[in-house]
């Protein structure tokens, strides 16, 4: 196994789901598990919060969750794109729910549908103010109206996503909230069947319960961080880091005064040192942006990353006084004392949570502890 790995830790990920179900009263949960499960694996991290209580998953394209349906898990399933003409077929063989927010798509699920001689489960999806996806809320009295009287559709929901849930400024997200509990009423009034009620994601689990409803949709927070680490990190709901990301050095070699080091010699040795050449590189989803910027821990000591991180390597500057061997596990990512956090990550590189995450590769192995 190379030396470069991530450590997933599923007591800790159960955790998160246990404090995010306490924290919301028991609602249904849907585990966003799209992109790999934002690097951590999407059938593990699927059947081990399923097993831990949640009850349904949410994911970005076809192909993810017929990679969840392969491997035998049988939890809903929720789409929240928009799936291509040729993918409707197996949406509606596999039972996979799509968010729905136009006829034009409703229909085409109705036709597929039939030609099943199924009925098929659609939440429709309503824009409250976020511009991406979903209807007018103007215009979600008919959509709800044609699939409910549809032979061959069911109306399993109606949600919304929320644009600004993550920051201290509470107006737009309470206006959204606001026309998603109008538009609930009038369908009420009407006697038009919505089924679930479905809007909060991490940020709104920690700062909405008036956004609850009947179910919530956590994504970041159930791998243990809020959207915003800095303005959120004193409120984040005892929600606790899943992954962290160790190496080891291949080589140690001394530089002089005045040498270089890696590609554009945007380091230039100020006195002779040592350095360790790491086994890990933004091809392993360490941010390039932390070129010259970041640090790692060795033996419980910073040690900073100097010149460009490289494709799959990078540079640390061990200093005139070697201390470490090349055997020495090199923290790149973790949540111990010490060590370089995703907080230390994010406000370095100048990126967000997900572009750390979501970009390690199938190359660097998972190892699953605490299973």
């Amino acid at each position: 196994m190379r030396p470069t790995k991530a450590r997933i830790d599923l007591d800790l990920y159960r955790h998160n789901i246990r404090v995010i179900s306490k924290k919301t009263g028991g609602r249904k949960i849907c585990l966003v598990v799209k992109a790999n499960a934002y690097g951590h694996g999407s059938v593990k991290m699927a059947k081990v919060g399923i097993e831990a209580g949640a009850q349904a998953l949410g994911v970005a394209t076809v192909d993810e969750a017929l990679e969840l349906r392969e491997a035998g898990i049988a939890a809903p399933i929720f789409l929240f794109t928009v799936a291509d003409v040729s993918e409707v077929p197996q949406l509606v063989r596999f039972d996979i729910i799509p968010f729905v927010s136009d006829l034009a798509y409703i229909k085409q699920i109705e036709r597929e549908a039939q030609n099943q001689e199924k009925v098929a489960m659609v939440h429709l999806k309503v824009d409250t103010g976020m511009g991406r996806l979903g209807c007018r809320p103007e215009e979600a009295l008919s959509l709800a109206s044609f699939v409910g009287n549809s032979k061959n559709l069911m109306m399993g929901g109606l949600c919304t996503h929320f644009s600004l849930s993550d920051i201290s400024d509470r107006a737009y997200t309470l206006l959204q909230i606001n026309r998603l509990n109008l538009l609930v009423d009038t369908l009420r009034s009407q006697h038009i069947p919505y089924g679930l009620v479905h809007a909060a994601n991490t940020g709104a689990i920690i700062q909405y319960p008036e956004a609850y409803y009947d179910m919530v949709r956590p994504g970041l927070g159930i791998f243990g961080y809020p959207p915003d680490l800095i303005h959120m990190g004193r409120d984040r709901a005892d929600l606790r880091p899943v992954l962290s990301m160790e190496t080891k050095i291949g080589l140690i070699k001394t530089i002089k005064k005045g040498e270089s080091v890696s590609y554009g010699r945007t380091f230039v040795a100020e006195n002779d040192t040592h350095i360790g050449v790491v086994a890990a590189g933004f091809c392993d989803g360490y941010p390039r942006s932390l070129s010259n910027k970041g640090f790692v821990t060795i033996k419980g000591k910073h040690y900073p990353v100097i010149g460009m991180v490289c494709m799959d390597q990078l540079i640390v500057d061990l200093g005139r006084d070697l201390q470490v061997d090349p055997d020495d596990t090199v923290v790149l990512l973790g949540h111990g004392r010490n060590e370089p956090t995703m907080v230390d990550l994010t406000q370095r590189g100048n990126i967000i949570v997900n572009e750390v995450i979501c970009r390690i590769p199938a190359r660097v192995p998972k190892v699953y502890i605490n299973e």
